[in-house]
């Protein structure tokens, strides 16, 4: 495929998402109360912090060295970050959430910080894919798992609101579609790179992915609590 179609199919596929989420977005606003839907908002700005932090750069180097790296060299790189890397993370992050739960450093739900937790690790784990799909240039399978992915989240969530009345039900709902999606990420990456929890050279390759996420994890999160820093700050 050429430069400009692949550049185009890109394109076309980030307009539909954008749209769709934009839309979802929109119908929340309409239906949620007030108070609900700066819970929503407040949420969602930790939500995003938190898909900063969780892969720890992983979805960059599932990219960059999917062409860098021997097929085998690749393999292990993707299983460390999917079953190593994702999982210690969001285990970090519940213990400091844990934590200052307890000890009442910020006024939150901490069951909603628990699903909203799962939600930033099961989406890690579907963005994954999304990243394989990408960089392989698998652009029919990228299209459609990515609109299936921001059509039924989506959906997912306005259904959840409406069903249950609560941003509590919304998130629930919205955790069981990426928990879908996460096994489907598994499964087909399974299929494909024959991933696997391997311990053999564990340390090596978890040490090298938290060396290389680092400075990765540090310049996204900083960037992203510059523009959402202040909902946060004012919400809490």
């Amino acid at each position: 495929m050429s430069f400009f179609k692949l550049l185009a199919s890109f394109m076309s596929v980030s307009v539909i998402t954008s749209v769709l989420m934009l839309i979802s977005s929109f119908a929340l606003g309409l239906i949620m109360t007030p108070s609900d839907f700066g819970v929503y908002s407040y949420t969602q700005s930790f939500l995003m912090l938190m898909l900063n932090f969780i892969p720890f750069g992983t979805s960059m180097a599932f990219g960059i060295f999917m062409y860098k790296s021997t097929p085998k060299e690749y393999t292990k790189i993707v299983s460390n970050g999917l079953f190593f890397v994702i999982p210690s993370s969001t285990l970090l992050l519940l213990c400091l959430g844990s934590i200052a739960s307890f000890l009442n450093v910020f006024s939150f739900d901490y069951s909603l910080f628990c699903i909203v937790l799962f939600i930033g690790f099961s989406t890690s784990v579907s963005l994954s894919l999304i990243v394989y799909l990408r960089t392989s240039q698998k652009i029919k399978l990228y299209s459609i798992y990515f609109i299936l992915f921001t059509l039924l989240t989506s959906g997912g969530s306005l259904l959840g609101y409406y069903y249950f009345n609560s941003v509590i039900g919304l998130y629930k709902v919205y955790a069981c579609g990426m928990l879908f999606f996460s096994v489907i990420s598994c499964v087909y990456l399974r299929s494909h790179l024959n991933i696997s929890i391997a311990i053999e050279g564990l340390a090596d390759i978890y040490i090298w992915s938290i060396k290389y996420g680092f400075p990765i994890v540090l310049s996204s999160v900083a960037m992203s609590f510059m523009v959402l820093g202040d909902k946060i700050i004012l919400g809490s």
